[in-house]
């Protein structure tokens, strides 16, 4: 078994004698009791942790009064209560010695410190022990960190734990924009159980065919798992669609018929709002004027832009495709759902369409007029083309969770909290 021995001073501090009452004397009450952590001086119960088996050491006053979990061990029925701490270790199989160490650190001196790599670890640790606030820390940390560039590796990362809260902020990023999710090289890594639980909402802003064409591509890299990959695809086939999380702005405009479809509209946000707007997707109205004997394939050339506002310079394609749509009298709509693209007073969004291969007129809307004229969203059609084939806009409001993901990757500063 190895044994974890104290820190070494760090930052090139000399070392000094720890039981030498003239240094520790003119130490702060804190500083003298992390000394202690996972100290043999005066140790009066050894625990045996992790894997391994790593000995460590613990003092059972001062976790007897840091939490009701240890000082039911130590004084109540169970066995390590009726035993020598010193001759009988305590076993702690579930948590690696790093963790422990700090459980045992928050526990001396109210300090932990909080890392992307440890914060799953340790949240469950301190569930596991009854440290309200040091659960309380770490939720917070995963509230302020977690974000789309991180999501997809915490979740994995819950399989060990499945901690249902984590769980539940995980999938809510998840399915808020789920082809970016789809997109992710730690995607196609995933345990199975986490393509399971994806797989398994059926709240989420994309079509079933983005979720069957994941799960498609999750298939070929992980075929030691297909068995399993393939009961969670046949699970998504008895689907009949997946429910959008955004909602949906109409276009209430008059429609007419013509030859010549072409479209740019710029979706932006009204001048007196600072709100920040995701755009899903729009739903494109197909219809012919006359009725012919088998129905017509057109071409619908779709482009979308972020474009810079006020200066008309396009920051990123969003999509640029041609679909394939047969035609007919009867009403249709394409829904085409892309990346959430976020818009506010800086960014706009331009789309273009152009439907081609028609020699009947089709339907067309004269202009965009919202039906939702006051949730401070404005779509503009250019002056020399009034018409516009777009029936619909899939929208939503709210933060941007896609911020604070780089310091999710480093350490949060070593800390006392606020306990009382």
């Amino acid at each position: 078994m190895e044994i974890i021995s104290p820190p070494k001073p760090e930052n090139g501090a000399p070392e000094v004698d720890q039981q030498n009452p003239s240094f520790t004397t003119r130490m702060a009450a804190c500083d003298r009791l992390d000394l202690l952590v996972n100290n043999e001086l005066f140790a009066d119960v050894v625990f045996s942790v992790g894997s391994e088996g790593t000995l460590m050491f613990g003092h059972k006053a001062i976790l007897t009064m840091a939490s009701d979990v240890f000082r039911a061990q130590f004084t109540g029925s169970f066995r390590e209560s009726r035993e020598n701490g010193q001759e009988h270790e305590i076993l702690v199989i579930d948590i690696e010695p790093p963790v422990f160490k700090e459980i045992l650190r928050y526990a001396y001196c109210d300090r932990v410190r909080i890392t992307a790599g440890n914060v799953l670890h340790l949240l469950y640790a301190a569930e596991k022990y009854l440290l309200a606030k040091l659960t309380k820390e770490c939720n917070d940390f995963v509230e302020k960190h977690l974000c789309e560039k991180n999501v997809l590796r915490m979740f994995d990362q819950n399989r060990s734990y499945e901690l249902e809260d984590i769980n539940r902020k995980c999938l809510e990023i998840i399915s808020a924009n789920p082809i970016l999710m789809f997109g992710d090289e730690h995607f196609l890594t995933l345990d199975s159980k986490s393509l399971e639980l994806i797989a398994e909402c059926k709240r989420m802003n994309c079509h079933l065919s983005h979720l069957l064409g994941a799960i498609e591509a999750w298939l070929k890299i992980n075929e030691h798992d297909a068995d399993r990959g393939n009961e969670i695809r046949d699970k998504v086939l008895k689907f009949t669609k997946l429910e959008h999380m955004c909602k949906n702005i109409q276009n209430f405009s008059a429609s007419r018929y013509q030859l010549d479809i072409k479209t740019e509209m710029f979706v932006e946000t009204e001048n007196n709002t600072k709100k920040t707007f995701f755009i899903y997707g729009i739903g494109i109205p197909l219809k012919m004027k006359n009725m012919c004997s088998t129905p017509e394939t057109v071409h619908v050339d779709i482009t979308i832009a972020r474009q810079i506002r006020n200066i008309g310079t396009d920051l990123s394609p969003v999509i640029i495709k041609r679909l394939s749509v047969p035609v007919d009298t009867f009403m249709q709509v394409k829904e085409i759902m892309f990346v959430r693209q976020k818009i506010d007073c800086k960014t706009m969004l331009n789309v273009q369409i152009r439907i081609n291969n028609i020699d009947q007129p089709m339907l067309v809307m004269e202009n965009f007029t919202s039906d939702q004229p006051d949730v401070g969203l404005r779509f503009k059609v250019r002056k020399e083309n009034t018409t516009n084939c777009v029936a619909y806009v899939l929208y939503d409001e709210g933060n941007d969770i896609v911020t604070t993901w780089q310091n999710f990757f480093f350490p949060q500063r070593i800390r006392r909290s606020n306990r009382s």
